[in-house]
Parts: C-alpha cells; sequence; structure tokens
C-alpha cells in the first residue's frame, strides 16, 4: 500500500479539498512516528481537540465515509480528532485528523490509570471513561460503538497536557 506524504501540511484548513475526501498517509511531521491522519470534510463546526463522529446521513454518500461531526452522545463510534489543526474548522471545511496513535482529546474526569477505555459522552466532542466494575448501560453502548471505530485509551489524567484534555492513544 503506498503511502503518500507529499504536499500534505497537517495543520492547513482548506475551504475546498485539496486532496480526495478520505485519503489517509502517515504523519509526516517529526515526532509523530506511527500516527495515521485521514482528510476529512467538516460537516459542522468541530472545535481543537474535540472528538469526531462520522456523519452518516452526509447528503453525498461516497463521501459519508470521512465527514465528520462533533460526538455528542454516548453510544457514538470515535472517527478521530481534531488535535493537529489547532484552531476550529468550520463547516464545510477540510481538514486532516488523527485517526491512530497519540493524540490530544477533550476528556471529563479521566484517571489514566484506572480509566483505561474511552467513549464519547454528551458533551460535544469530550471523552469519559467507561467503567468495568459496573457499567451503566449507556456505558455498555458505548464499548460496542467503540469497537466498530476508533477505540481510545487514556495516557494521562484529564488535566495533562492542558485542563479539560488528555493525551490519548487511538487504536
Amino acid at each position: 500500500m503506498a503511502d503518500i506524504r507529499q504536499g500534505i501540511t497537517p495543520t492547513q484548513v482548506d475551504t475546498v479539498a485539496q486532496f480526495p475526501v478520505g485519503t489517509e498517509a502517515d504523519d509526516p511531521r517529526n515526532g509523530f512516528t506511527g500516527n495515521r491522519i485521514k482528510y476529512f470534510r467538516a460537516n459542522g463546526s468541530i472545535a481543537a481537540n474535540n472528538a469526531f463522529i462520522c456523519d452518516v446521513s452526509f447528503a453525498t454518500t461516497t463521501e459519508r465515509h470521512a465527514t465528520v461531526v462533533n460526538s455528542s452522545a454516548v453510544s457514538q463510534s470515535i472517527e478521530g480528532v481534531n488535535d493537529i489543526t489547532g484552531a476550529t474548522v468550520a463547516a464545510n471545511s477540510f481538514f486532516w485528523g488523527t485517526i491512530k496513535g497519540r493524540a490530544q482529546v477533550k476528556t471529563s474526569a479521566v484517571t489514566a490509570s484506572t480509566s483505561v477505555g474511552l467513549g464519547t459522552s454528551g458533551t460535544a466532542g469530550t471523552l469519559v471513561t467507561i467503567t468495568a466494575a459496573t457499567p451503566s448501560n449507556a456505558e455498555v453502548i458505548a464499548v460496542i460503538a467503540s469497537a466498530a471505530g476508533k477505540g481510545a485509551k487514556a495516557m494521562t489524567d484529564t488535566g495533562t497536557p492542558v485542563a479539560g484534555q488528555s493525551f490519548v492513544l487511538l487504536s
């Protein structure tokens, strides 16, 4: 499988697609070895460091796999994180998002030593702990959803590296 990196500026947000929507590549930046990025279309505003999901209701069926909106409910499948642009991506813009490897994402009440598995929450773009001891129905649904999407595991507590965010590992 060929890896396309030439011409990729991962931090750039485009108003007109510069690559085919859904293009995947290894992150070309130094220090991000092993990270995989994907070129997305935002079908709504996506804030910096928000987790997002595929918008399966998008009108263009051939782009549904790479057209994304903020996660905003407990039982959604994570597609990636807007941790590359450093800014809010406006609706109908195109951007590179992290889909595999280390990412910086909004979290709530995450403790890395006990919050191994993370899932979507009712707060837009924010991941929360999926407890193992006595999971709620919503947490069970979140685990099933993450199995269908990208798994997210906490590497640091909420507040590291900055308030309200954690480093996570997407798989």
